[in-house]
Parts: structure tokens; C-alpha cells; sequence
């Protein structure tokens, strides 16, 4: 008897287009395909419908990654949303999607007709996405596949950013992204990143809290070294002698502090810090 090993597209990790064909279903024997973001099914093909790198999570899962402002809804992916209208049965939740999601008020864990939870215009949200097509609004749960909230629900204090969804996947991949790693070192503090192109962060440390949202600008435009060296600044491992561009390796920074060669890096405060990386960021 010859046992058919399952299909995998040799395509996988190289960048496509729409309409291109990722894999051909009359050549795999009676095996489930879970799509992702950027496929559909055409007939007996799968196709991509965005441009990006194919991906696939064995044995047969497959998506598209790529990074873009406009956030498309996929099942299973987490978000972080902000309630617009409250409905008698439902919160109307803005995703950064083509539509608006809509979240049950029973979609929380022991949720009831009696104890609705009440959430005011405004409201940021933790959830995960459960159903999502094109001619239809997403629907949310802040539940996970066990029916337990785990970290889903309403974030309080904290501050959330808007940056692009393949921005949001480096943050979750594995091994860890280089700023949380620089920061988690010496710093505590709670993130979280929704695959919709927002992240929240909340800390007892004030000017943690201010300083991640340049620092991240930083790292989207590929200044890694100036991330690592603002991260360790700001957890006083600064390592700088004599001058404030001493420890810099990358043109930017040195453009940055030209004018302070006189004065040691380590000894400004954190505010003064992030005011220059602001600004030249987001030149």
C-alpha cells in the first residue's frame, strides 16, 4: 500500500502575488488545508489574494505575511479594539478593518443576561477574532478555544499606538523582538499587541511608558542599534565616556547628538532623551 505524504507548496517562505497558484488540491488525497490572511480557494487551487510571503504553520496551514496600515480579518487572530456604539446584544468594535466588528455581550467567560458588562464609548478591548469573511462584520469574543477569558478583556490605564500589522507579528514572533528583550531586562511592565496593527503598553514607570512608542519608530526604520542603545540609556547601562556619540554606531545617532559632544549621553533624563528621538523619527 503507498501512503501519500501530505502536499506542501514549494513556494513556501518566497513572496507572492495575487493570482498566484500556492497549491493545487487534485494533488492531495482527502487532507484539511486551514487558510490564513491573503488565500482563497478557486476550484481546485488555492490562490493568493495579497502580496507577501507565504507562510505555513505544519502540517497544513498557510497564510500570507506581510506588512500593511489596512488590517484584513482573519479567524483566530488577536486585536485590540476600541468600542464605538454600544447595541442591547452587541458592542460595536473598530479594528482598523474594512468594517466594523461586532462583539456579543455574551462573549465573555459566565457571561449573562444579568451581568452584561458595561463598557463606555472609548473603551479598549483585548479579543479574538471568531468568524471573518468579506461580506460580513467580524465577530469578537473575549474568550479563548476553552471558553476561559485568559488575557482577553478591557485594558485599563496604560497608552496604545497604532503601527503596521507585520510590525505587529515581529513583536510576537519568536526568537523575542530585540526591544522587549533590551527593556524587559530592567524594566516591568504589560504589552499587548494585537495583529491589527495596535499595541498597548502599561507600567508604573511614566517615562517607560513614553519612550516605547519612539523607540519602536526607531526600530520599524531599521535604526536596531539606536533602539538598543535608547533602551540602554534608559535602564542607566548606558555605557558612553566622554562624548554622547561615544557608544553610537549608526550615522543617525550621530546626527542626532552633534550638538551635545560635550555632555555625556547617560546623564540626560529620560524626557530629554525621547523628545530628540522623537523628533528626528519622525522626519
Amino acid at each position: 500500500m503507498e501512503l501519500r505524504r501530505p502536499a506542501s507548496s514549494p513556494l513556501v517562505d518566497n513572496y507572492v502575488v495575487p493570482g498566484d497558484v500556492v497549491l493545487d488540491l487534485s494533488e492531495m488525497n482527502n487532507q484539511t488545508i486551514k487558510l490564513g490572511a491573503g488565500l482563497r480557494q478557486e476550484c481546485d487551487t488555492i490562490q493568493a489574494t495579497s502580496a507577501g510571503k507565504l507562510r505555513q504553520l505544519k502540517p497544513n496551514k498557510y497564510w500570507i505575511e506581510n506588512s500593511q496600515k489596512r488590517y484584513i480579518p482573519s479567524v483566530e487572530d488577536t486585536v485590540l479594539g476600541i468600542v464605538v456604539d454600544t447595541k442591547p446584544d452587541n458592542f460595536l468594535v473598530d479594528i482598523k478593518g474594512p468594517n466594523l466588528a461586532f462583539l456579543p455581550v455574551l462573549s465573555f467567560e459566565g457571561g449573562t443576561r444579568r451581568n452584561i458588562p458595561k463598557f463606555e464609548i472609548g473603551t479598549l478591548i483585548y479579543a479574538r477574532v471568531v468568524k471573518a469573511n468579506s461580506i460580513m462584520n467580524p465577530e469578537l469574543s473575549c474568550m479563548d478555544a476553552t471558553g476561559k477569558a485568559a488575557e482577553f478583556g478591557q485594558l485599563k490605564d496604560g497608552y496604545m499606538f497604532d503601527t503596521s500589522t507585520g510590525m505587529s507579528r515581529m513583536l510576537l514572533s519568536s526568537p523575542t523582538c530585540p526591544v522587549l528583550e533590551v527593556l524587559g531586562k530592567k524594566l516591568s511592565f504589560e504589552i499587548a499587541v494585537g495583529l491589527n496593527g495596535r499595541v498597548w503598553v502599561c507600567s508604573s514607570n511614566c517615562p517607560l511608558i513614553i519612550i516605547f512608542y519612539p523607540t519602536f519608530l526607531l526600530f520599524v526604520n531599521g535604526n536596531v542599534s539606536c533602539v538598543l542603545f535608547l533602551g540602554l540609556c534608559s535602564v542607566g547601562e548606558c555605557s558612553c565616556s566622554k562624548y554622547c556619540h561615544s557608544c553610537i554606531k549608526c550615522n543617525n545617532e550621530v546626527r542626532i547628538f552633534e550638538r551635545h559632544k560635550t555632555k555625556s549621553y547617560g546623564r540626560k533624563s529620560i524626557g530629554e532623551i525621547v523628545m530628540m528621538i522623537s523628533q528626528q523619527a519622525l522626519v
